[in-house]
């Protein structure tokens, strides 16, 4: 009887010590109807945001770190200027570059206060360009509808033509000054090892088309996208390109894909708030990953200054801020202790989310592997090169059934495993 007790009262203290990633909204534009499609943070407390709709565009800025927001307004005095806002990218706190509808790249140099417009090749009032980003302060690159890519090399001050895609553009990065990788709507890939002037281009053999695209490194990336049938799927390439598998499907958008780093990593969709998911092991598995409660609005964009502090930004004018995403380990503490030890979950029992410590001595590459009652694995976190001190683990398991799992700490010297109960 009293151990049923004990058991009964660790179930009610689970339920009511949830653990979860915690994110602040903020409405940070009056409006129900405006959408925020890109956002950017240079540092801790400055950063940007960008949408709207042709009779209403928008430009935010924020200097205390998201807690509050201006709006500047942007005017060429030329009817054709610019439509909407699609993506910025600012090189410091004071030189940033908006592109979106229309004739014009704009430029700024005291950070957002006022803008110069710039002529961008331009086919009529339907030309878009559709995301921006520059490799270092003197030389960028956009893309957009009818396949442009055009290029500066002299600080934004001039743009041209350097390539013609076979399709509109809506996603493009540059990992170096070199190597960089373009996706059209029809299904193409590109790649460049030459800044640009000189493409390959390789057909993707699934019917999706491309919105956003996160390369970890030459080799490894993914491309998130949705086809007119809406269907939504993440797809990922180890070979950089030259073939893909679909990792994440389903029905909706997939609108942002943001790898982090080389093992976490977040993708956005479309519509409701069951439709973000996360990866902590370089994109093998996915895991419904919560951020807020949405109601027929979707998650849109996300930027991350590094694995405890991001922003999200939605339609209707919200952004989600986090200082505790939850995606990731934390160093506690950078004493080096005693020994390799890998405590108890708590709390335990739990209910979807739970807090795992561990201690670890040497430097070394380390694994952290959940397991279910038949031995699969079901979680795989690959650490590498972790300097002794003491660590935190937040791990997630919404989307998983009651009952015993096991956790596995593991490196080349040591290997310890405990169990754990999730009750739901």
């Amino acid at each position: 009887m009293l151990t049923k007790s004990i058991f009964i009262f660790l179930i009610l203290m689970s339920l009511n010590s949830e653990i979860q990633s915690q994110w602040i909204k903020y409405n940070a534009i009056n409006s129900n109807s405006l959408d925020l499609t890109d956002i950017q943070f240079v540092n801790e407390n400055t950063g940007f945001a960008v949408g709207g709709f042709p009779s209403d565009t928008i430009f935010l800025k924020t200097t205390n770190a998201g807690l509050n927001w201006s709006r500047y307004y942007i005017n060429s005095g030329d009817s054709a200027f610019i439509t909407y806002y699609n993506s910025i990218y600012f090189i410091d706190e004071n030189l940033g570059f908006l592109c979106g509808g229309g004739k014009y790249i704009f430029k700024s140099t005291n950070g957002g206060i006022n803008w110069n417009g710039i002529s961008v090749p331009f086919l009529g009032p339907s030309q878009t360009y559709n995301d921006i980003q520059f490799v270092n302060s003197t030389t960028g690159y956009a893309i957009g509808r009818y396949g442009y890519l055009i290029k500066t090399t002299n600080n934004g001050e001039s743009w041209d033509s350097i390539y013609k895609a076979i399709n509109d553009l809506h996603c493009l990065q540059f990992i170096d000054e070199k190597i960089g990788f373009i996706a059209d709507v029809n299904n193409n890939f590109y790649s460049t090892t030459n800044s640009g002037m000189n493409w390959t281009i390789k057909k993707i053999n699934f019917n999706y088309s491309p919105f956003s695209i996160s390369f970890i490194d030459r080799n490894t990336g993914f491309l998130a996208g949705y086809n007119a049938n809406f269907q939504r799927a993440l797809l990922k390439t180890t070979n950089g390109g030259e073939n893909w598998a679909i990792v994440l499907s389903g029905t909706g958008w997939f609108n942002d894909i943001n790898m982090i780093n080389e093992n976490t990593g977040i993708v956005l969709g479309y519509i409701g708030d069951t439709n973000s998911f996360l990866t902590t092991n370089g994109g093998n598995s996915w895991n419904y990953y919560k951020i807020g409660k949405l109601t027929n609005q979707s998650y849109l964009k996300s930027n991350f200054l590094n694995l405890n502090t991001g922003f999200i930004t939605s339609t209707q004018g919200n952004i989600y801020k986090s200082t505790n995403t939850g995606v990731n380990i934390i160093n506690i503490s950078s004493v080096t202790p005693e020994n390799f030890e890998l405590y108890q979950n708590y709390p335990n029992p739990f209910n979807s989310t739970t807090i795992i410590k561990f201690d670890i001595r040497n430097k070394d590459k380390y694994s952290l592997k959940i397991y279910n009652i038949l031995g699969q694995v079901i979680i795989e976190n690959n650490f590498r090169n972790l300097e002794p001190g003491e660590y935190q683990y937040n791990l997630f398991l919404e989307n998983y059934s009651s009952g015993i799992y096991f956790y596995e700490l593991s490196s080349n010297n040591y290997q310890k495993i405990k169990n754990m109960i999730l009750i739901k």
